[in-house]
C-alpha cells in the first residue's frame, strides 16, 4: 500500500491532543479515524477508543477492531504499523500482553518496510520510532491518561460481616476532564447493606463529596467488655472545597453523623472532616481527619505510607488511628482494624483500642495474564500487639487495570480472616 490510507491524519491529531491533554478533542479524532474505509486505521482508532468508552466499549470497540483485523494481513506494511499500536494500545485497558507483544510486533513491521518504504508510511514509523525509544528496546508508549470507566459485579464481605455481591461503578475521568467517581451498593446473605458514593472535581481549585449509608444487621463487634453482636443504621455525610497541586491533594468540610440501633433514639453529630493525598512513583501517602459533636463526642484520624519496590512486587504499608471519643459514642463510630480493614487477619473490625498503629508487608507474584498472587505479613498493637500473615489473590478487570476483584485469607493473633471486595488492598 503506497499512500497514506484515509483517517491517518485523525488517528494523529488525536494523538497530538492526547498527548497534550485534550481527551474529549483526542476522542473526536478518534472517531472520525474510525469511520475510514481502511482496516489498518480502524484498528488504530479502534485500540485508542478502548481506552475512552469504558466497559461499554468492550462491547462496541472491540468487536470492530477484531473485525478490522481479520481484514489487515500483517504481511502488508500499515497492518504491520497497525498490529503495533494495538499491541501498544490493548494493555491499557487490561488486554494483550504490555512489552513484550510490542517488541514482537515492531520487530515483525522493520522486517516487513521495504528498503525505502513511502514517505507517509516512513512518517507513521519515525512517530511511533519515538513512543519506542531508540531501537525500540526501551519501549514508551504514549501517557495512558487516568484510565477508563469500569462497570461490574464484585464479591464483598468478611469475616464477622457476611459475605455477598456488589455492584460497583469507578470513573477516574469524568467527562475527560480529571473528574473522578466512585459509587458501590453492597449486600451480605446476612442482612448488611452499605451504599458509598464519592466525588472530586477536576481542577486545582475543586470540590470533594462523599456520603456511605448502611444497614448492618448481627455483626460482631469487640467493645471494652466483651464481643457482642450489634445492628445498626448510619448516615455520614461530607463535603468541601479543595487544593491539588502536581501528585498532592487537600480538601476541608462540613461533615454530618446519623446513629440509629434497635431500641435507641436516632443520634446525631456534625462537625468537620478532611482528607489529604500524596501520590508518587514509589510512595503514596494518605490522612483523614474527622471531629465531630452533638449527641456525642468524637475525634479520629487516619494516616497511611504506602512504599512499593521498583517492580511494584514488594509493597509495604505503614498506619496509626488515633481516637478520642466520649463513652456514649456508639461502638461502630470507633476506629477498628481486622478482616480487611487495615489488617486481614481476625474478624472485621476486632481490633479497637483508642491509639491504633500497625505495618504490612505484601509480596506480589509476577501476573500470570490478569491474576496475581500475593503473600503478606502484618503486625499492629492497639492495648497488645498483634501479628498475622497469609495469602490472597487479585483478577485484574478490563477495561481498566486498576480495577481488580481480590480475596485474601489471613491468620494471627486475631484468629481466621477471610475477605473480599473491590480493588487491591493497598
Amino acid at each position: 500500500m503506497g499512500a497514506a490510507p484515509p483517517g491517518l491524519d485523525a488517528v494523529h491529531a488525536g494523538d497530538d491532543a492526547w498527548q497534550h491533554g485534550a481527551r474529549r478533542d483526542a476522542r473526536e479524532h478518534w472517531l472520525r479515524a474510525a469511520a475510514s474505509t481502511h482496516p489498518a486505521v480502524g484498528m488504530m482508532a479502534e485500540a485508542r477508543l478502548l481506552q475512552v468508552s469504558g466497559t461499554a466499549g468492550l462491547l462496541t470497540h472491540g468487536p470492530r477492531l477484531d473485525e478490522h483485523r481479520t481484514r489487515c494481513p500483517e504481511a502488508q506494511s500499515w497492518c504491520a504499523l497497525a498490529a503495533v499500536d494495538v499491541a501498544v494500545f490493548l494493555p491499557r485497558v487490561g488486554l494483550g500482553d504490555a512489552g513484550l507483544d510490542v517488541q514482537s510486533r515492531w520487530s515483525a513491521m522493520e522486517a516487513r518496510l521495504d528498503p525505502d518504504p513511502d514517505p507517509d508510511l516512513r512518517a507513521a514509523v519515525d512517530r511511533r520510532r519515538v513512543w519506542l525509544g531508540d531501537e525500540a528496546e526501551q519501549p514508551r508508549p504514549p501517557s495512558s491518561g487516568p484510565g477508563t470507566w469500569t462497570l461490574g459485579l464484585a464479591p464483598f464481605g468478611a469475616t464477622g460481616l457476611g459475605v455477598g455481591g456488589a455492584v460497583v461503578f469507578a470513573h477516574p475521568d469524568v467527562g475527560l476532564r480529571g473528574g473522578r467517581l466512585h459509587a458501590s451498593v453492597g449486600a451480605t446473605a446476612a442482612g448488611s447493606v452499605r451504599g458509598q458514593l464519592a466525588y472530586d472535581s477536576p481542577g486545582s481549585v475543586w470540590w470533594h463529596g462523599q456520603t456511605q449509608v448502611a444497614r448492618y444487621r448481627s455483626v460482631a463487634l469487640s467493645g471494652a467488655a466483651a464481643t457482642s453482636r450489634w445492628s445498626w443504621r448510619t448516615v455520614t455525610v461530607g463535603a468541601g472545597p479543595g487544593l491539588r497541586r502536581a501528585s498532592s491533594s487537600v480538601w476541608l468540610g462540613p461533615a454530618l453523623l446519623l446513629d440509629d440501633a434497635p431500641g435507641a433514639s436516632v443520634t446525631r453529630a456534625v462537625g468537620a472532616m478532611m482528607g489529604g493525598r500524596t501520590q508518587h512513583a514509589r510512595w503514596a501517602s494518605s490522612v483523614d481527619v474527622r471531629g465531630v459533636t452533638g449527641d456525642y463526642t468524637l475525634a479520629t484520624g487516619t494516616a497511611h505510607v504506602v512504599m512499593r519496590s521498583r517492580s511494584e512486587r514488594l509493597v509495604g504499608r505503614l498506619s496509626v488511628a488515633p481516637t478520642h471519643a466520649s463513652s456514649d459514642c456508639p461502638l461502630w463510630r470507633m476506629p477498628g482494624w481486622g478482616g480487611g480493614v487495615v489488617l486481614r487477619h481476625g474478624g472485621w473490625q476486632s481490633l479497637r483500642n483508642p491509639v491504633l498503629s500497625g505495618a504490612v508487608a505484601e509480596l506480589r507474584t509476577r501476573p500470570i495474564g490478569r491474576v496475581q498472587a500475593a503473600m503478606f505479613s502484618e503486625a499492629a498493637w492497639g492495648g497488645q500487639w498483634v501479628v498475622g500473615g497469609g495469602a490472597g489473590v487479585s483478577v485484574r478487570l478490563p477495561p481498566n487495570p486498576q480495577s481488580a476483584l481480590r480475596v485474601d485469607v489471613a491468620w494471627g493473633s486475631l484468629g481466621l480472616g477471610v475477605s473480599t471486595g473491590w480493588g487491591r488492598y493497598f
